[in-house]
This record gives structure tokens, sequence and C-alpha cells, in this order.
């Protein structure tokens, strides 16, 4: 990345950490060029990894025993400014140096270590996989995207599932793939943070709401044919130890890994897996099985009934109380219109909002499209993709889990409905 190029935002941080005055170790640059970055080192005797986003943001000083470290706050420059400060910051430097007399208590270098991996975002690997379903009249309806170190959102990750219906569904989960995360990170960066929030809780229910609302609107503009077609969404962002999502229908997610020492085991007797995987749903669907949902659908003039619209798939549909629309399986969607009638809205393009924290044993977070979770649990998802860990290899994880879907619909006859996984390591 050339710093000279005005598309280019330029940062530089510094760490030199001398051990008992033998060894000098640098971390130096972030370049910043539409989302992706590149650090050229990054101090390997510590395991640190170097494909993270450095925010540089922090003013860190530390003396000990063992050595110094000494990170300047920088910011983004122009060309015409570069030299001058990056000059007045070397001489700044070069006379704290100098004033320094005295010496921190004892710390390790692990420690050292732990401090200056404290400012940067974890890494992430994620892969996504997609296969069209079997004896269907359409192509794949399913898409899914990620995209990584958004600058826009200090560095943040955000990735979504999306599983179309209808004749336009696939046009409609393109445009949502496209769109929807798009909006968000453009809402979301724009939105100020509150006194009672650090820039999620309150802030991400206001981001993914307007950004739900903004594609739904951007859908009857742009996709013919919506109104009896629609598709589901579900959008994750991580940030640093933060995880939001926001969803409507039954594109689920989940967040689990390795147990150990048996506490909190989750076992699934029918599908073989005993014990060694927790696991969390992270969404619930919504559906005719989710009771509040049930509620507000009969609240709103609406009903339930037993068909056969999917293919021949038998299951529980959404009316209008005595007519034959809108005929869905899903109690939320974007798109839809026609159960959306205003005044009576059967079906809401409304967003549910969760935040959570990541704890030290969440280990891999699983997206996937009901084709997934049609014959697939909670449980084995989380047991599917724990090989693929150890060598962070996210794609073959989801490679791997939508195979296990497919095989399990074909268990169950020759028709399978599109799958789509998407895999974060943590």
């Amino acid at each position: 990345c050339n710093p000279l190029i005005p598309q280019c935002r330029w940062t530089e941080m510094k760490a030199n950490l001398s051990i008992l005055g033998i060894a000098v170790i640098t971390i130096q640059c972030v370049f910043l060029v539409d989302g992706f970055s590149s650090v050229p080192s990054a101090a390997p005797h510590f395991g640190l990894r170097s494909n993270n986003l450095v925010t540089c943001r922090n003013v860190v000083n530390r003396n000990s025993m063992l050595g110094k470290l000494s990170m300047k706050k920088t910011e983004t420059i122009s060309r015409d400014r570069k030299a001058k400060i990056m000059e007045a910051a070397r001489k700044e430097a070069a006379s704290a140096q100098a004033q320094e007399q005295e010496q921190a208590p004892p710390s390790t270098a692990f420690e050292v270590a732990q401090e200056i991996a404290q400012i940067r975002t974890p890494p992430l690997a994620i892969g996504k996989y997609s296969s069209k379903g079997a004896n269907t009249h359409h192509s794949n309806q399913d898409d899914a995207m990620f995209s990584l170190n958004l600058p826009k959102l200090d560095g943040a990750a955000i990735m979504g599932v999306f599983d179309g219906h209808g004749e336009q569904g696939g046009n409609v989960a393109q445009r949502l793939a496209k769109k929807l995360p798009a909006y968000f990170v453009e809402r979301c960066s724009a939105a100020p943070k509150t006194s009672t929030d650090d820039g999620y809780g309150e802030k991400a229910k206001r981001c993914f709401e307007t950004a739900f609302s903004d594609a739904e609107q951007d859908l009857e503009e742009y996709v013919k044919g919506v109104d009896h077609s629609g598709s589901t969404a579900t959008v994750a962002v991580i940030q640093g130890r933060t995880l939001a999502l926001g969803w409507v229908g039954d594109s689920r997610a989940v967040i689990g890994g390795h147990t150990q020492g048996g506490i909190g085991m989750s076992q699934d007797l029918s599908s073989g897996i005993k014990g060694g995987v927790h696991v969390e749903a992270l969404t619930h669907d919504h559906d005719v099985k989710n009771k509040e949902e049930n509620k507000r659908i009969q609240k709103a003039g609406g009903e339930f009934r037993h068909s056969h619209l999917d293919m021949g798939i038998e299951g529980d549909y959404a009316y209008y109380r005595g007519e034959q629309w809108p005929g869905l399986g899903v109690t939320r969607s974007m798109g839809d219109k026609n159960g959306k009638r205003e005044g009576e809205p059967l079906i809401l393009a409304e967003p549910e909002v969760v935040v959570r924290k990541l704890r030290s044993t969440d280990e891999v977070v699983v997206m996937a499209t009901d084709g997934v979770w049609k014959y697939v649990s909670d449980a084995e998802a989380i047991r599917a993709v724990l090989p693929f860990l150890p060598s962070r290899d996210a794609k073959e994880a989801a490679k791997a889990l939508t195979a296990l879907a497919r095989e399990r619909w074909m268990q169950h006859g020759s028709y399978a409905d599109d799958t789509t996984t998407v895999v974060i390591i943590l």
C-alpha cells in the first residue's frame, strides 16, 4: 500500500520491546484500503498473529526489568503532513527515552505480549459454502456474505445468510446479501454512541432496525415480484469480543466449542453425540413453533394451516384468515408484500436483535439456512465443524456441514432444500 495514494489511509504503530538488552522486536505499519489490512511484521517470539487490524488508538506506556513498551497514538494523515508528523514523533520518542530514569515493577515477557495483543481485534477465520437443492425447479435461492476489518466500524467483521423463497426468491436473497450489510455499516458508523452503551446494546438494535427497514424499501424498488417472493435474513457483527445479531425468519445461528471436564455438556442421543460439545442457540426461528409469533399472527387476523406448499413438503403455513395469502412457513421475512398489508401485517420485516459478549469457551459460530437445520441439530452442527478448528479452515468446515445436511435430506427421500453455511472460527 502506497501512503501517497489518496485513497489509502495510512497508520503506524511501533512497539519496541528490549529484553535484557538483547532482543528488539518491532511491530510496524498497518495499511487500510477498502476494508483490507496488511501487517508486514508482528512479534513472532510471542506467538502474536500478523493478520489483524491494529487500531493504534491507545497510548500504552510500560517500563519493566525486562524492557520498555512504547506505543504512540497515531492518526490518518494526508501526504503533505506525513513527513512532518513522523519527524516530530521520532524526536518526541527520543526525548522521552532520554528522560526516563525509573523502572516500573517487574513483569514478564508474556504479560507484555498480552498487552500488545489486547489492543488488536482477535483474528477470525470465516468461510462459506452453498449447495443447490435436489429435484427443485429453480436455481439456488440461498446466498451468504462476509466482510472483514471494516474501517467504518473500527475493524469489525460482518457476515450474513439469506434464504430466498418464491419465484424471485434468489434475486431477493442476492440483493439482501449485497445491500443489507452495507446499510448496517452505513447507519451504524453514523449513529452516535449513548451514555448507556459501549457502541452496541441499544445502538446495535437501532442500527439493525434501520438497516433492515432500508433494505426492505430497496427491495420494493429494485426487485420485481416481491409481492409473492421474499427471503430470510440473519446478519452478525463481531467487534473485539462483542457479537451482535439481527434476524428475521428461520436461518439460525449457534455458538459453541469443546467442553472440558464434563461441564455444560450437550448430549444428542438420537444422533449419537455424547458429551464433549457445548452449544448455545443465538437465534430462535420465526415460525409457527414460536409461541410468541403464533400469538401475534392470530391477533393480527391470521391463521396457520397444514399444507403441502413447498415441493410437497408438509408443514404449517401462515395465511390471512379465510384467504389464500401469503402461505408462508416463516412469520418474519424480507419482501413478501402480500403478507404485509398496511395496518394489518401478518409478516414482519422487523428484526430481533441480540448482543452477547464472547467468552473464553466460545470457539466457533455457525450460521445457516433452514436447509441445514431440517435434519441436523445444533449440537451436531458444532460437532461437524470442530475438526477444522486446529487448521482454522473455515471454508472446509462450512463445506463439511453442508454435505452432512445434504446427506440427511437424501436419507428422507429424493428432495433436498438449498443449504448454505457460514462458519466463523473465533
